[in-house]
Order: structure tokens, then sequence, then C-alpha cells
């Protein structure tokens, strides 16, 4: 079976490793529109529940985001000179350009192809003869984008309010919020 990832962010890259584990017999490439090393934001935060599904999946892997990243618990909210501390909701970070790299190894390892500045159709993979094509582009994904008339993708926009900084001062695991 040959199976081509459009997309070598973390989604694709995880998808075809554990596609490539679950049968080694498979040709797996991820296509990556991006050069080597490219990278979009610089954090990616996974709770306590995330990290035990990824150890579940690829013990090397959380490994590795333990010794590369950073974890906290329990959480400080600070609102109008109030201070409260929650536990039990553990998260870890790590650099997205850390991510991207240890994903591309382990899927390397694998026996995973990667191939960077490839920017391709899925209907051009197809003819190829892969076959299976995961879509795995990102946000602003051109796969959904053009096949949006099959897929149907609709966007939902809540009511929760999320932001995100980046900073070196190191917060001892607080996140602080002003009026």
């Amino acid at each position: 079976m040959r199976i081509a990832c459009l997309g070598g962010g973390p989604g694709g890259l995880l998808a075809a490793l554990l596609a490539k584990r679950g049968d080694p017999g498979r040709k797996v490439t991820v296509f990556e529109r991006n050069r080597d090393g490219d990278t979009f934001g610089f954090g990616v935060v996974f709770s306590d529940s995330t990290l035990d599904g990824i150890d579940a999946a690829d013990p090397v892997l959380r490994r590795a985001l333990t010794e590369h990243g950073v974890h906290w618990d329990p959480i400080e909210v600070r609102l109008r000179g109030e201070r409260w501390r929650f536990g039990g909701n553990g998260m870890a970070a790590v650099a997205r350009r850390r991510l991207l790299s240890l994903l591309q190894r382990r899927a390397c390892d694998a026996g995973v192809e990667i191939r960077f500045s490839a920017l391709v159709e899925p209907d051009d993979l197809l003819e190829a003869g892969y076959d299976l094509v995961v879509a795995a582009d990102g946000a602003n994904s051109l796969t959904r984008s053009r096949l949006g008339a099959v897929f149907g993708p609709s966007v939902v926009t809540a009511t929760a309010k999320f932001i995100w900084f980046g900073t070196t001062y190191p917060f001892d695991g607080t996140w602080c919020r002003t009026r």
C-alpha cells in the first residue's frame, strides 16, 4: 500500500509515522509545501490527557517531548487583583520547531520519506498510484478549499476567547490576565 500525506506539520507527520509503524511494508511519503526548517507559530501545548494518548501511540516520542518541553501543574490565574491556583490540569509545551524536528526524526527512522518544497495536488497523487491520500495541510488547507464541495467543511465561530503570547519570561506555571 502507498500512502501520501499532504502536509508536514504535526498532524501529517504523526499520521505518516503511525501508518508506517502499523505496517512497515507500506510506502509512506509526506509532501510538505514549505522548505525544511520553515514553521509558522512558536509553540504547541498539550494537556496531560493528550500526552497520555501520545505515549500510547509512540512512547519514544512522548519521552522526547518530556526531555525537550516544559510541564506545569497547577495553573495560576490572576484576575482583577485576585489569584487562584487550579491543580490536576497539567499542561506541557514544546517549541513548534522542536516538535517538528522530533516528529520528522521519528518518521524518517520508521522509514517515512519526507519531501519538502513539494506542492502537489491530491489528483496527481492518485494518478501516481497512491492508494490513500491524507489531507493534513493545515488551517489554510489548499486541499479543503479545492475539494470543499466533496468534503463539505464548515466553520463554527465560538464565543470563547483565547490569545497566545510568546515571551522568554519564565512564569513558573502561571497565567495572567488584567483588565
